[in-house]
C-alpha cells in the first residue's frame, strides 16, 4: 500500500498538537549517492519484498530529525542506516510478513541472535555468526563500524542498551502471545520504553556530535531521570501517530495492539479517542518536565565539560603526555586519567583549544607529581634530586617571563613539554596574569622541594595547620583555581586579587581541595610509602600523629574540616559577589571556584568508585 492510498486515520491526532521543542532536518537527508547506496544495502539484507521494504525504507529520515547537525557525513550515514535497520528488525518481529511475526518461539530464536551480536561486539569470547539472518549479519557490520569511534565505556554502554532492547522485543512477543493484562499504563510503558529503542537513539547523540558523558554522570539519578523522560516523550509521539497502523496490522483486534493508547483504553475502560487525548496530555507534561530538568542538569556542579573524552583531542593529549613522561605504559596509567579533573574543574569552558590545554596541564601536574613522589620517578622524594630536577621548574618560570635568556638544553623531556604548554597558555593572558601564573607555579615548585626535604628530614609538625600551609601549595590548588581566568576569559584586577577577603577565599578553596585529596588518597599514599605512616604527606596521617589518634578517627576530623571550610566559602562568596570593590569578573570567579571545589570532590569519588 502506497502513502497515497493509505486510509484516512480513524483516530487522528488533533491538528494543534505539536512538540514544544524546535526541530529541523539534516541537509544530507535524501542526498545522492549516499541515499541510494544506503537503501540498496538495506533492502538486500532485509529479506523483504520491494513492497514490504517500502514500509521501512523511509524510516531513515528519523535520523535526519534526531541528529540534524551531525557534522560528519560518514557518521550521519551510519545513523541513517541504523535507524532503518531498527525498523527492519522491528517489522520482522511485529508483522505477519516478518520472520518472527510476534511468535514467541521465533522471537527467542531469531531476535535472540541480537544477544549474540552484542557478545561478538564486546569481543570477550568467540561467537559464531554462521547461522545468523542476513539482516543480523548486516546489523553486526554496521554496529562494529560505529563502535570504532567509541571509547571502552561508550562501547559497553551501547551494547547494554541494545541488549535491553532485545530483551524487550522478546518480552513484547511473549506478553502479546499470553494476552498479558496490564494493571496500569505505567507498567506497560516500562516495557514499551525499550521496545521502541528510544534510549538507544538518545545514546547515539554521543556518536553524532563526538561527545562523551562520563560514566558517573551517565549514572547520576537526575541524568537517568532525564533519559527516561525523553524516552517517554518519544513513546507518546510514536503511540499517537502509529495507533491506526498498529490497529490495521492487528486486524483491529485492540487486545493485540502494543500501544499506550490501546492499553489506556482497556485499563481505564474509555474509548480509544479519549485515551488518545490522555496520551497527548502525557506527552506535553513530559516535555515540560524535560525542560525543567535540562536546566537543572546544565547548571549542576557535577556536570562535566562536553569535550571530555572527545576524539581526536583525547588520544592526542594522551599520546603527548605519555611520550614526554619518561614513564612506562603501566606507570603512565596512574596519571593518564587525571586530565578528567579539568572536565570537572572547568565544565563550561567554551573554547576547545583552551580546554585541551587545561586537560594537558592537569596531566602534566600529575606527571611531575609522580616523578617527585613515587619510587619509579626521577626524584622519588629525595631532596637532592628534587633540587636538581623539580628545580628546573624555576628555570621554566624564568624562561616564561623572558626577562633573561635561560638555556633549556639539560631539561627533562617533561619539563620541555611543560614549558611549551605553559607558553601556549600565556599567549592569552595579559602581563598581570602572566606574572600571577608564574608566581603561583613558583610557589608550587618550592613546596614540592620542601615536601621532599621535610619527609627526608622526618619533620615533626606541631599542628595540622602548620602542615596544611605547605600542603595547600603541594597539590597546586591555587594554580588550578587561577586557571578559571583562562578557562572563561576572565580577569580579576590586581587590587581585587590582592584584597584580603579574596585571598582568604583562595586559601579556603585550597584548603577544601586539599581535604578532599587527603580523604580519597590516603590509601594510595600509604601504599606508595610501604605502609610507613611517617613518610605519608597527607593531613590524615599528620592529624593522627600530632593528636595521637587512629587514622580512621583522623579521617573523620578532616571530613569535618572540609565541611566547615566549604560552608565558610559559601558565606564569603556571597560577601565578595556583593562587595562594592568586586568587579563582575571577580564575582564570576568566586562562583566558578565553588564548581572547581565540588568538581574535585566528584572526580575523587568517581575514581574511588571505579577502583572499587
Amino acid at each position: 500500500m502506497t502513502s497515497k492510498s493509505w486510509p484516512k486515520p480513524k483516530y487522528p491526532v488533533p491538528s494543534d498538537v505539536k512538540s514544544i521543542f524546535p526541530y529541523k532536518c539534516h541537509p544530507l537527508d535524501g542526498v545522492e549517492p549516499m541515499y541510494s547506496a544506503t537503501q540498496k544495502w538495506l533492502f538486500e539484507c532485509s529479506l523483504f519484498t520491494p513492497t514490504q521494504y517500502k514500509r521501512v525504507g523511509t524510516s531513515g529520515a528519523f535520523a535526519s530529525y534526531f541528529y540534524p547537525d551531525c557534522p560528519d557525513p560518514h557518521r550521519y550515514d551510519n545513523l541513517y542506516r541504523q535507524m532503518i535497520m531498527f525498523f527492519i528488525i522491528d517489522d520482522h518481529c511485529e508483522t505477519t510478513a516478518g520472520d518472527v511475526g510476534l511468535n514467541t518461539a521465533e522471537a527467542e530464536t531469531i531476535i535472540g541472535q541480537m544477544h549474540e551480536v552484542c557478545n561478538k561486539l564486546l569481543g570477550d569470547r568467540y561467537v559464531s555468526a554462521r547461522d545468523w539472518k542476513p539482516y543480523m549479519l548486516s546489523a553486526y557490520a554496521l554496529y562494529e563500524d560505529i563502535l570504532v569511534d567509541y571509547n571502552d565505556v561508550q562501547k559497553r554502554r551501547y551494547v547494554h542498551l541494545w541488549r535491553e532492547w532485545t530483551d524487550s522485543m522478546i518480552d513484547q512477543c511473549r506478553n502479546i502471545t499470553d494476552a498479558k493484562q496490564y494493571k496500569s499504563v505505567d507498567e506497560f510503558y516500562q516495557i514499551r520504553d525499550n521496545v521502541v529503542a528510544a534510549k538507544c537513539s538518545l545514546h547515539m547523540i554521543e556518536y553524532a556530535y563526538e561527545l562523551y558523558v562520563p560514566e558517573d554522570e551517565w549514572q547520576n539519578p537526575l541524568f537517568q531521570r532525564y533519559f527516561t523522560l525523553a524516552a517517554r516523550a518519544i513513546l507518546c509521539a510514536n503511540d499517537l501517530y502509529s495507533i491506526d497502523k498498529e490497529l490495521m496490522d492487528c486486524e483491529s483486534q485492540v487486545e493485540r495492539v502494543f500501544n499506550g493508547i490501546a492499553i489506556l483504553s482497556r485499563v481505564e475502560g474509555i474509548p480509544l479517542d479519549a485515551a488518545l487525548l490522555r496520551v497527548v496530555a502525557m506527552m506535553r507534561q513530559t516535555e515540560e518536565r524535560m525542560v525543567e530538568l535540562a536546566d537543572e542538569i546544565a547548571g549542576a556542579e557535577w556536570a562535566s565539560a562536553h569535550t571530555h573524552g572527545v576524539e581526536p583531542m583525547y588520544s592526542a593529549a594522551q599520546k603527548w603526555s605519555f611520550e614526554c613522561s619518561l614513564f612506562t605504559p603501566t606507570q603512565h596509567k596512574r596519571v593518564a586519567t587525571s586530565g578528567a579533573f579539568a572536565s570537572y574543574f572547568y565544565p563550561d569552558c567554551p573554547d576547545p583549544h583552551r580546554f585541551d590545554n587545561l586537560y594537558r596541564q592537569m596531566i602534566m601536574f600529575f606527571i611531575i607529581d609522580d616523578h617527585c613522589e613515587t619510587n619509579e620517578g626521577d626524584v622519588g622524594l629525595k631532596t637532592a634530586e628534587a633540587d636538581n630536577i623539580i628545580g628546573q621548574l624555576h628555570e621554566v618560570c624564568d624562561k616564561l617571563l623572558g626577562d633573561r635568556f635561560v638555556s633549556a638544553r639539560d631539561w627533562k623531556p617533561y619539563m620541555l613539554s611543560a614549558y611549551a604548554l605553559y607558553e601556549d597558555i600565556l599567549v592569552d593572558y595579559n602581563d598581570v596574569q602572566k606574572r600571577r601564573y608564574v608566581h603561583l607555579w613558583r610557589e608550587w615548585t618550592d613546596s614540592m622541594i620542601d615536601q621532599c626535604r621535610n619527609i627526608t628530614d622526618a619533620k615533626q609538625y606541631k599542628s595540622a595547620e602548620e602542615f596544611y600551609k605547605i600542603r595547600e601549595n603541594v597539590v597546586a590548588a591555587k594554580c588550578t583555581m587561577h586557571m578559571i581566568e583562562y578557562a572563561y576569559e576572565l580577569y580579576v584586577p590586581e587590587p581585587e586579587w590582592q584584597n584580603p577577603r579574596f585571598q582568604l577565599y583562595l586559601t579556603l578553596g585550597a584548603r577544601a581541595t586539599v581535604c578532599v585529596n587527603d580523604l580519597y588518597s590516603i590509601d594510595k599514599e600509604l601504599m606508595d610509602a610501604g605502609g610507613r605512616v611517617e613518610r605519608v604527606f597527607n593531613g590524615i596521617a599528620i592529624v593522627s600523629r600530632v593528636e595521637g589518634i587512629p587514622l580512621d578517627a583522623a579521617l573523620l576530623r578532616v571530613a569535618a574540616m572540609m565541611r566547615q571550610t566549604e560552608e565558610r566559602m559559601a558565606e564569603l562568596a556571597n560577601e565578595i559577589a556583593g562587595a562594592e570593590w568586586a568587579s563582575a569578573h571577580t564575582g564570576e570567579f568566586v562562583k566558578r571556584c565553588q564548581t572547581l571545589v565540588s568538581g574535585n570532590w566528584s572526580m575523587w569519588v568517581s575514581r574511588q568508585t571505579t577502583l572499587n
